[in-house]
This record gives structure tokens, C-alpha cells and sequence, in this order.
């Protein structure tokens, strides 16, 4: 999960980083995705600005490891 402002769960953009690593050093895990909570305790709902957040964090994500 990735922080985008609820501060409920979620990792920030380094944790996020680090946990994709250590996911890609193991054979027996795979990465499917990225999950966000939207409009649960802190009320964040979706924005363009956030939206905008989440698609830049995965092209820069596919493009930095190499994945999809």
C-alpha cells in the first residue's frame, strides 16, 4: 500500500521503494501492483492531484526496476 494522504497505512515513496526491492529479490513473490486506500478514515478522496500522484509513482516505478 502507498501513503496517498489518508495516514491510515501505506508506505511512503522510499519505504515503497525499499519493499519493491526486497520483492524482487525473492522467487517466490511477485509484484502485481500498487494499492492505495481512497475516502476511508482521513476522508482523502480521489483528485486529480493524487490521481496524477499515484500514475507518475508507477511509470517512475516500471521505468526504475524494469517491470510492469
Amino acid at each position: 500500500m502507498y501513503e496517498i494522504g489518508d495516514l491510515r497505512e501505506g508506505a511512503n515513496r522510499q519505504e515503497l521503494e525499499e519493499l519493491i526491492e526486497h520483492c524482487l529479490e525473492l522467487d517466490n513473490i511477485s509484484l502485481y501492483g500498487i494499492g492505495v486506500n481512497f475516502g476511508c478514515y482521513g476522508a482523502i478522496m480521489p483528485s486529480d492531484d493524487n490521481m496524477r500522484e499515484l500514475e507518475d509513482l508507477v511509470i517512475d516505478i516500471e521505468n526504475k526496476y524494469n517491470i510492469k
